[in-house]
């Protein structure tokens, strides 16, 4: 199930700093079966997603039945309460903070791809972007600070930028760090810096917002730096930039060499050559 997104109203930067640390608290606790993020525009209403497994033992099955095939909406259901699952009914009504909710009252089952991505689309329209993104092992009241600080008209580039703060752990976190060649699944939050600007026809112009944008999204990762940041292994362009500490700080040694050895066994002559991190620095084709 999916909750219908909430809109939290905020009104001032003491507001959004606390919505960070009264959801980010809940994030920490919450089960292994939930998930969801909080979005953070520059300037506007925070928008939070949750995200529940359809487990027959947490949900009950019989409220999720399924309506006509044909239907606009044929992969959503009809809607439960919060209340009906457990260990979400205390979030039927909190605002974690927000001056007041909009909506975000009831939960719907919702195939992944043609559902629940749909809500990311606003989101995700072709457009010019600088982005980053990081890990944090916890929210604490200096990181929530930054990020409502951040976010601030006065601060933020204009309001097309955006934080996205998405909830780590989970299941994944119950395997260890050394088992598999992905780490830090003891980090709670993963946050994409999504810097966005207008196109302009004149190049003077454009380049200027760009270089404002790239500005702001180093900052962020910059000023948070200090309260656990580390590396994620994803590829934006941001990630390239001298502000970062490198994706292959993404990953411990003796990870980093696992995945090389997976790389050079299964793909010797680069044929996915997307991922940075486990490419030749040159670029050029890997040779027997």
């Amino acid at each position: 199930p999916v909750g219908e997104p909430p809109t939290f109203c905020r009104r001032a930067e003491p507001q959004t700093k606390e919505m960070l640390e009264r959801w980010g608290a809940w994030a920490q606790e919450a089960p292994n079966e939930v998930g969801g993020l909080m979005v953070v525009p520059c300037g506007a209403p925070v928008n939070v997603i949750f995200c529940v497994s359809a487990d027959a033992s947490v949900v009950p099955q019989e409220k999720l039945k399924k309506k006509s095939v044909g239907s606009s909406s044929s992969f959503f259901t009809n809607p439960m309460k919060w209340s009906d699952i457990p260990g979400l009914c205390d979030l039927e009504n909190d605002t974690f903070g927000g001056s007041f909710r909009i909506g975000g009252k009831n939960l719907r089952l919702m195939d992944y791809h043609a559902g629940a991505q749909t809500y990311l689309v606003p989101h995700q329209k072709p457009g010019h972007f600088y982005e980053a993104a990081f890990m944090l092992p916890t929210m604490t009241p200096e990181a929530a600070e930054v990020m409502a600080r951040m976010t601030k008209t006065s601060i933020a580039p204009n309001g097309k930028c955006s934080l996205l703060v998405f909830m780590f752990g989970g299941k994944a976190s119950e395997a260890s760090n050394e088992a598999t060649a992905i780490e830090s699944r003891d980090y709670r939050y993963w946050v994409i810096v999504e810097g966005s600007w207008e196109f302009s026809k004149d190049k003077a112009v454009n380049d200027a917002r760009k270089a404002a944008v790239a500005e702001w999204t180093r900052k962020v990762r910059l000023e948070l730096a200090p309260h656990g940041l580390k590396e994620s292994p994803h590829v934006f362009e941001g990630e390239d930039e001298e502000g970062g500490t490198g994706l292959r700080k993404a990953f411990v040694d003796s990870n980093i060499d696992r995945l090389l050895a997976l790389k050079d066994k299964y793909d010797p002559h680069n044929t996915f050559p997307f991922n940075k991190i486990l490419n030749k620095e040159d670029g050029e084709e890997k040779k027997d």
